[in-house]
């Protein structure tokens, strides 16, 4: 007797839970040979074909049953992960929502549209369905990884420990399950435990992706970085499509100067994830680094999608980079203080295209702007924004960094005038005076640290490494000829006694001049000044902005803004780049400003 189409059915199934999709697939398309619209056998198929990679099939097959049937809410449960692992969030977001009107006790279902949520950003609701999951079935392992994973990103450590203990409780040997435990448990400090789930996960699963990347990131943590690069490559020999695993390979090719590189691992992925939001950010970062502008800009969009970005969200329409003319356009800044300054080279080019511009801004840069840029509208950044930016006539809005994918598509587009900005000629002439009286000689500014905006370890790190100590100052700070000025913003009292008592050099340090409360103050002392020599900061920014000698020290690997290897800058025309030839090394450099210095004082 032949089998019949349900005697096959079970058989395939069978198979399908041994983990044989090959016969399995065989199976179910004898039974669509015979029966091309069977929908249990579309469904199974699709759900084979996504288990082995294939999404687009698996998207197809089961978009064929749910034609047929579209009242299973395992049919779209299932064509929702399908959409998901392809990048159809909104897909995998809609056939979710159906299938728990489907069926609001259904798990798997709650914690598939958990999962296409949370990459969307949509946090919140995301953890109602997993906790929606949970209560259906307290035992749901998937739901309380899942779960864990967004209490970790929120912080709540404890929290997501207990839920990836839960986890384990119920799947002892549900690989991801101990590999991000390790990673919460290494945030807490228990490096030992951590590895010990780490080891766990590998041993369970010895081709376990994930765990390979969450070792490698722990070891990259620990000053490991050749070791941590292995299990990065380790990784991606074990599934060539982790997206995880070339994002952090991405990231110490970065932090090893090697650009391009980093730039093929950001690529590879996103194309294992198209929504990899921290892949797309440092891809732009990269691609900026060695001026590819135009694709650079269009990556950088990616920076509002990632959790930790402040954005304002006015209902006026973005602009898209069409002709201004006769338009009102707010531009609203974004990110530090010196960003704003750089960003604000652009908006000769606004002021001159559109009707009417109108600027939110730190509420310290309205004054020097509004003298600098007289036809704009300047108006201090608050919290709820001032009631001027909900006016019905301003027609579009633009963050400020999103007017370099418009107007700084390619380098030829950077070239601008010496000088932007312009600080109050009296309080210039009153500084200058107080400083000629103190010291004779060319007076130079000098900062020579960065300070984050925010205490995390990766800002933090970055930071140091822009920093420099004043012990390391000796080349320039012991030039005769010179009369140094203190413009390091925050309390540095302690360094500039320790140069004194090193140099034999006083530095002066104007207790009229608070460099963080006043701007207006803060432009006018460097405005004073003959010549800026400083790290990576807002005061060269300030500097360069106001058309003012200035030598940046940066690192072997700084901020995209400098590019590489340049020894002048895009963005400041009156800018000089001395640059590490070693990482963490600033005495080549230092040594470059002291001879550029003595032939500068030499000059007059």
């Amino acid at each position: 007797m032949m089998p019949t189409t349900e005697t096959k059915l079970s058989a395939a199934l069978a198979s399908h839970q041994a983990g044989d999709l090959r016969e399995a697939e065989r199976l179910y398309r004898e039974i669509l040979d015979d029966d091309p619209n069977h929908s249990d056998a579309l469904h199974l198929s699709g759900v084979a074909a996504h288990q082995g990679g294939d999404h687009a099939t698996a998207v197809r097959l089961i978009g064929r049953a749910i034609g047929i049937n579209d009242r299973i809410a395992d049919f779209h449960s299932n064509i929702a992960e399908a959409h998901r692992a392809q990048g159809g969030l909104g897909d995998a977001i809609n056939h979710g929502r159906r299938a728990v009107d489907l069926d609001p006790d259904h798990a798997d279902a709650h914690n598939n549209l958990g999962l296409a949520l949370a990459a969307t950003g949509e946090i919140a609701e995301a953890e109602t369905h997993y906790r929606r999951a949970l209560t259906s079935r307290p035992d749901h392992a998937k739901s309380h990884n899942n779960l864990g994973i967004l209490l970790k990103g929120a912080g709540k450590l404890d929290e997501a420990v207990s839920h990836y203990r839960l986890a384990l409780a119920v799947a002892p040997k549900y690989a991801d399950a101990h590999s991000n435990l390790g990673n919460a448990l290494w945030m807490q400090g228990h490096h030992d435990d951590a590895f010990w789930h780490y080891r766990r996960a590998l041993d369970i699963e010895p081709g376990n992706a994930q765990a390979m990347v969450n070792v490698g990131a722990a070891l990259k943590e620990t000053g490991r970085v050749p070791e941590s690069t292995a299990y990065y490559r380790r990784a991606i020999r074990a599934q060539p499509n982790c997206a995880d695993a070339h994002y952090n390979l991405g990231v110490n090719l970065a932090d090893g100067g090697d650009a391009e590189q980093a730039i093929a691992s950001y690529r590879h992925a996103v194309a294992a994830d198209p929504v990899h939001v921290k892949a797309h950010k440092n891809l732009s970062v990269s691609l900026l680094s060695i001026g590819e502008f135009a694709a650079g800009f269009d990556e950088w969009e990616w920076r509002w999608r990632e959790p930790d970005t402040w954005q304002r969200t006015f209902d006026i329409p973005v602009w898209d980079g069409a002709p201004l003319t006769g338009k009102t356009l707010l531009v609203w800044g974004e990110q530090g203080v010196g960003d704003e300054i750089m960003l604000a080279s652009i908006l000769p080019e606004v002021i001159d295209a559109a009707g009417r511009v109108v600027v939110e801004c730190d509420g310290r840069l309205v004054p020097l702007f509004a003298r600098s840029f007289p036809n704009a509208t300047f108006i201090t950044r608050d919290d709820p924004p001032d009631e001027r930016l909900r006016d019905s006539t301003i027609d579009l809005q633009c963050a400020a960094g999103g007017l370099c994918r418009w107007l700084r598509r390619e380098p030829a587009q950077f070239a601008g005038p010496r000088a932007y900005l312009t600080a109050d000629p009296a309080r210039v002439a009153e500084v200058r005076a107080r400083y000629d009286g103190q010291a004779p000689g060319v007076k130079v500014g000098i900062a020579w640290r960065s300070t984050p905006r925010r205490a995390n370890i990766e800002n933090v790190l970055f930071k140091a490494a822009k920093s420099s100590s004043l012990g390391e100052w000796a080349p320039v700070l012991t030039q005769s000829g010179a009369t140094f000025v203190n413009l390091q913003y925050g309390d540095c009292a302690a360094d500039l006694a320790e140069a004194e008592q090193m140099f034999g050099v006083r530095i002066i340090d104007d207790d009229a001049i608070d460099q963080i409360a006043s701007l207006e103050d803060f432009a006018a002392q460097i405005a004073a000044l003959d010549l800026v020599i400083a790290t990576s900061n807002t005061t060269v920014h300030m500097a360069g902005a106001l058309g003012q000698e200035v030598w940046t020290l940066l690192a072997k690997v700084p901020d995209w803004r400098w590019q590489r290897d340049r020894g002048d800058s895009l963005w400041y025309p009156n800018m000089d780049l001395l640059r590490q030839t070693t990482a963490a090394d600033w005495d080549d450099v230092m040594a470059r400003a002291g001879t550029q210095l003595a032939a500068r004082v030499g000059a007059g």
